[in-house]
């Protein structure tokens, strides 16, 4: 039965918020490396320009770094990728500071190989085994496993061939929609594609043509990284196939991305569909303005229940179990400098195609400065909304206004 819709007043802590996180914004800010924004910016079609993973993100190769130097002097271990570490530090205040969860913390303590297993010079094929390990972190603290593949070149970029340039075999991020590596995004959520939801499988990565990658990935379980052998999962099994066209020669890219796990009997198989799109702000205006914008659309079917702390009421979340979801997400980075940027965020998702006047919106403001080379804070305040007689005063993730300051370090 379709309810009535209110709209939600914004929190007057707002204010406070905002001077609480400029205080602390030397020390503390939370990340949004929207990868794809890079990308477009430097025309670079392929992922392992930069990273490890054919997919993007995780840990980085000594191109990654060097796009992290800002500036700065290098480091004495920017010119080698055989190990890398990262640090990610928070400070979180809700709109309720004193009775909501907030406060200090590490998400992450990442330590990260890269290893040669075997090259072959003469065929410029060559086998890795990389490996990440949070020692230290959200959400489970010492312990928690990232990625973890071996990563085979099979055929050179430059062949003239359909067959994949790189197969991966083991745990790593899916190559759904567009990658960021904030976790709090709607469409990331919406279809547990953050960057803390990995799977387990094969991937096969290539290039048709001189505009188009692909990534197409064979899953077991659903986002269970492999970290466990659960019940059913032998029988669980997905797929995930993702293009991406970028041109050197023009300043806007996209993507389509689809994902389906086929699950066992009596319960439901969870789909999703993305289009993407990336545009480089240099390239548009000859340098006049830089920085990027990346957008997102996403719809999908059966994952509502695996939206964990998002509802207030779980009674609300029952009832969308199987419904149709709609997601929009969209980012602008505005570069004053080199090291300093301006960032606007918009999220929306609506958890029931059917009646879209019940839905979640979030806008997020923020700066971002580089203090060193790949070390980087940033300070975000967020006003949410949420429509749905029993969200509307929420505090759960879906409709929480928050400020938020957060740091990043890499070696």
């Amino acid at each position: 039965m379709k309810t009535q819709s209110k709209s939600l007043k914004v929190s007057p802590t707002i204010s406070n918020l905002l001077l609480a996180i400029i205080v602390c914004s030397p020390f503390f800010a939370f990340s949004v490396s929207a990868l794809p924004g890079y990308a477009i910016r430097h025309g670079f079609l392929e992922c392992t320009t930069c990273h490890m993973s054919p997919a993007g993100g995780g840990p980085r190769n000594t191109m990654g770094k060097a796009i992290g130097q800002r500036g700065y002097p290098s480091g004495p271990f920017s010119n080698q990728d055989l190990w890398s570490t990262e640090v990610r530090g928070l400070y979180f205040s809700p709109q309720n500071s004193t009775s909501g969860k907030g406060g200090m913390g590490i998400m992450a303590g990442n330590v990260s190989a890269n290893l040669p297993v075997q090259v072959d010079e003469k065929s410029r094929r060559e086998l890795r085994l990389v490996m990440s390990h949070n020692v230290g972190g959200f959400p489970g603290g010492a312990g928690s496993p990232r990625e973890m593949f071996l990563r085979w070149m099979y055929e050179s970029r430059e062949e003239n061939t359909l067959l994949p340039e790189f197969i991966v075999l083991g745990r790593f991020v899916a190559p759904f929609g567009l990658l960021t590596d904030e976790h709090r995004t709607y469409t990331k959520l919406q279809t547990k594609s953050t960057w803390n939801d990995l799977d387990m499988g094969a991937m096969f990565s290539g290039h048709l043509g001189t505009y188009m990658h692909y990534d197409l990935a064979l899953l077991n379980g659903q986002k269970t990284a492999g970290a466990s052998l659960s019940q059913g999962n032998a029988a669980t099994f997905g797929g995930v196939l993702n293009t991406r066209f970028i041109s050197t020669s023009f300043p806007l890219g996209f993507g389509l991305s689809g994902l389906h796990y086929e699950k066992v009997k009596d319960q439901d198989s969870p789909s999703a569909a993305a289009g993407y799109l990336m545009l480089s702000l240099d390239r548009l205006t000859k340098d006049w303005i830089k920085g990027f914008l990346v957008a997102e659309y996403v719809i999908a079917q059966g994952w509502n229940s695996t939206l964990n702390n998002f509802f207030t009421d779980p009674n609300y979340q029952t009832s969308l179990a199987s419904s149709e979801s709609e997601g929009w997400y969209a980012l602008l980075n505005w570069e004053f400098t080199e090291r300093l940027s301006l960032i606007y965020k918009f999220d929306q998702l609506t958890p029931d195609r059917r009646f879209p006047s019940d839905t979640y919106l979030r806008h997020g403001l923020g700066a971002k400065y580089y203090f060193g080379p790949n070390f980087f804070g940033q300070i975000r305040v967020e006003q949410a909304e949420a429509t749905h007689p029993s969200e509307e005063n929420g505090t759960e993730t879906g409709a929480l206004d928050a400020g938020w300051a957060y740091f990043q370090i890499s070696i």
